[in-house]
């Protein structure tokens, strides 16, 4: 494997000043009201300035620095390259929980991939539970995984995925995504099973931030069926640092090509994947 020491510290610091734009706009005593603006063709689709400042920021910076590679974004058309990489990029991953009762609970998201396999992510949340800088995480493939709960003021530890084996003790959560909401109900409803389901199933509206709690084992599961590239790319490398089996919910090696999600724990995840396709 190529050392990504330059292309980490390039996605650290893109996270950090899409960050710093995001609370930037969120802080400022003479904003507007954070406007949404839904897409003409998708209801469940929409975008704030907010998002297309970062976007825009982190694509020159990515093909300035690295101008063989592929961009992959949400808020903008892909941008092809020649090298066999391509960067994967969410701006604001979460963008409902820039106001209401989930706000705060967003991710600045940057990956890098080699064809369709994710070999580093970095996830930063600025606001994230109010700490005094950012919570940020760093997964690289064949790494350890890195958390800090207050970047730069922490320096990053390793962290690893929670140790829960039994189905009925576990937590965590499941989404519908954007384009087939429905198709989640029904491992939903295995899930929220009486006897056979899990403890407890949450949606917070935000894949990136889910994801980061199986990574430090805050929570024990997360599964989704119709998520974006961009909301689960930068998650798989920091997943598989911190000792996660990352699959598709049929039981499939994850690429960016996969719009479905399954990660735990090896144990807890083998069970759930029988489970949720018997």
């Amino acid at each position: 494997m190529e050392n990504l020491q330059q292309e980490q510290q390039l996605a650290i610091k893109l996270a950090i000043d899409g960050g710093t734009i995001v609370t930037g706009a969120l802080d400022s005593a003479n904003r507007d009201p954070v406007s949404r603006r839904w897409s003409p063709t998708r209801r469940t689709v929409f975008k704030t300035g907010i998002d297309v400042a970062v976007d825009r920021m982190v694509r020159k910076k990515i093909a300035h620095a690295f101008p063989a590679d592929a961009i992959l974004s949400e808020e903008s058309d892909f941008r092809k390259g020649t090298s066999g990489r391509v960067w994967v990029v969410d701006s604001i991953d979460g963008t409902l929980n820039l106001q209401g009762p989930l706000f705060g609970m967003f991710g600045v998201c940057v990956a890098l991939a080699i064809g369709n396999t994710p070999v580093l992510g970095i996830v930063y949340s600025p606001i994230m539970w109010r700490v005094p800088r950012g919570k940020l995480w760093i997964g690289e493939i064949g790494k350890p995984t890195l958390y800090s709960s207050d970047y730069p003021g922490f320096e990053p530890a390793p962290v690893r995925v929670s140790d829960c084996r039994i189905r009925n003790h576990a937590i965590g959560g499941c989404d519908g995504g954007k384009h087939n909401r429905l198709a989640a109900h029904p491992y939903r409803a295995k899930l929220e099973h009486d006897t056979q389901g899990v403890t407890c199933v949450y949606n917070i509206g935000c894949a990136s931030m889910a994801l980061m709690g199986v990574a430090t084992g805050e929570w024990d599961f997360y599964c989704a069926t119709s998520l974006e590239p961009e909301d689960m790319a930068a998650a798989v490398p920091i997943l598989q640092g911190a000792e996660a089996v990352v699959t598709t919910l049929d039981g499939r090696p994850w690429t960016i090509k996969e719009p479905s999600i399954l990660t735990a724990n090896p144990l807890l995840h083998g069970d759930l994947l029988q489970y949720l396709n018997s």
